[in-house]
């Protein structure tokens, strides 16, 4: 065996070990993101915990538009987590992100460019009685303004694409303040 497969066997076995240890999970269980589902639809979930606000951890589970376990559902603090329905205070839909058009620069003998920022609408719901806390449009970063002149072939400019990090800035005082 040469040294590069001894070493990658290694750093494979100590990956697996990290990963094991760590539990290997990308977010709360699976049962727990189903029962939720319906607070994204304005419905209560019973079992929930309910939301008081103020000092203390208030966990929360994000989902997409439809109910579903969100992309960013494994970059959600882990202690923030909820443990089982019952410990579960808030749910975070989250929508799709949208291109929005916010400039259009014309130019002279080449064709205009269009600037677009990204927005997602999110909703934080109390789990227990479906009622919304809060709702906000977040925005991406936007793109580079329109220069004096530009290639010909450039009839776009884009912001950039929003994370779970955008997000967690506007929930940080309601899960943990």
């Amino acid at each position: 065996m040469d040294r590069s497969r001894l070493v990658l066997g290694l750093v494979t076995a100590l990956l697996m070990a990290t990963i094991l240890a760590c539990g290997g999970s990308s977010g709360p269980d699976r049962e727990i993101l189903d029962a939720l589902a319906p607070a994204c639809q304005g419905g209560a979930v019973a079992e929930a915990a309910p939301y008081t606000g103020g000092e203390g951890l208030h966990p929360v589970v994000l989902l997409d538009g439809s109910g579903d376990s969100h992309r960013w559902t494994g970059q959600v603090p882990s202690e923030w987590w909820p443990e089982s329905v019952g410990t579960t205070e808030l749910v975070v839909c989250v929508g799709e992100e949208q291109e929005v058009l916010i400039q259009t620069c014309p130019y002279i003998g080449g064709p205009p460019i269009d600037r677009y920022q990204y927005v997602i609408h999110v909703e934080l719901v109390a789990a227990q009685t479906g009622e919304m806390i809060a709702a906000d449009d977040i925005s991406g970063d936007p793109p580079r303004q329109c220069r004096q002149s530009e290639p010909v072939e450039l009839v776009r400019l884009e912001g950039s694409h929003l994370a779970f990090s955008d997000v967690r800035d506007w929930l940080t005082p309601y899960v943990s303040p």
